[in-house]
């Protein structure tokens, strides 16, 4: 059976092509002004399901590594907190060999009394650290000061043993804290309890030498306690190391697999723009010879 071509046919087949390459053009247009392969998830279904594929990847992990930088400043300040612990422990020791001396006058206890004292406010003040308004030693009571003076004038220790843990990639947690109680209480005696003792010890003048160097081997177990929980967070610390390097890394491959999966190639599109563009302008060259003028262009 033959089909008869009629001019109306002739027309809607070249206004449907006119119109499609219309819609090419502006599909290649506008890949160049966002730079990205596809505009709708309709352009390529597929391709738009692995770049929020990858999208979701990369959010994911830069809130690891946002989470891993957080941990980072907790255990850098808990650190620097711990060391400053040690130090003062050891300007403490030093001033109870002194005055576990026999040549040390009764004056020189209580001069080394009152420094004692300045040293167990200082080390108040390293118990009661905080990073961005929430105390590290703490535990899970972080907007409150662990060390805490008491109605009697004394330090009580109002912190818990809870702890904190943040979680650094899939299924992985990190505990970010120490227990406060576990760096300034060894054998259910604070540090600031046995620093009243022997503080009250040398302002009596009567106390025995002996009596006095005592407390040595007590301030020595807070040091090693202390020196231990600083080489845990030492440990920590190499470990979160590892774990943003591996996730910066992991960031960068995702980074560029989304660009292989949604960047376009500019130097190409170009180049299917102009073969465009010249298609277009032979089409509407073409168009122009198959609609026919009617009668009215010849009356006018």
């Amino acid at each position: 059976m033959i089909t008869r071509v009629t001019q109306q046919m002739m027309n809607n087949t070249f206004m449907r092509n006119l119109e499609a390459n219309n819609r090419q053009m502006e599909k290649l247009q506008s890949q160049l002004a966002t730079g990205k392969s596809i505009v709708l998830p309709g352009d390529d279904p597929v391709v738009a399901a692995r770049a929020m594929f990858f999208r979701s990847n990369l959010t994911e992990a830069n809130k690891y590594v946002d989470n891993a930088s957080k941990a980072q400043l907790w255990l850098d300040t808990t650190e620097g907190a711990l060391h400053n612990s040690t130090e003062a422990l050891h300007r403490v020791r030093e001033l109870l060999v002194t005055a576990s001396s026999d040549a040390t006058s009764v004056d020189a206890r209580r001069a080394i009394a009152k420094e004692i004292e300045q040293m167990k406010e200082h080390i108040k003040e390293i118990a009661n650290t905080s990073v961005a308004g929430r105390h590290i030693f703490a535990g899970t009571h972080v907007h409150n000061e662990p060390a805490h003076v008491g109605p009697d004038g004394k330090i009580e220790w109002v912190g818990n043993d809870g702890f904190i843990e943040l979680e650094i990639g899939m299924n992985n947690l990190m505990t970010l804290n120490i227990s406060g109680s576990q760096i300034f209480k060894v054998d259910d005696k604070s540090i600031f309890d046995v620093l009243d003792e022997v503080t009250t010890k040398l302002l009596d003048g009567n106390t025995p030498s002996n009596e006095i160097s005592s407390y040595l081997s007590k301030v020595d177990d807070f040091m090693n306690n202390t020196l231990d929980y600083m080489a845990e967070i030492g440990a920590r610390q190499n470990r979160l190391d590892f774990t943003i390097h591996r996730l910066e890394g992991l960031i960068l491959g995702l980074e560029e697999a989304k660009s292989n999966a949604e960047d376009v190639n500019a130097a190409k599109v170009i180049t299917e723009l102009q073969m465009q563009e010249n298609v277009y302008r032979a089409s509407l060259s073409v168009g122009a010879r198959i609609i026919q003028p009617s009668l009215v262009d010849f009356l006018r």
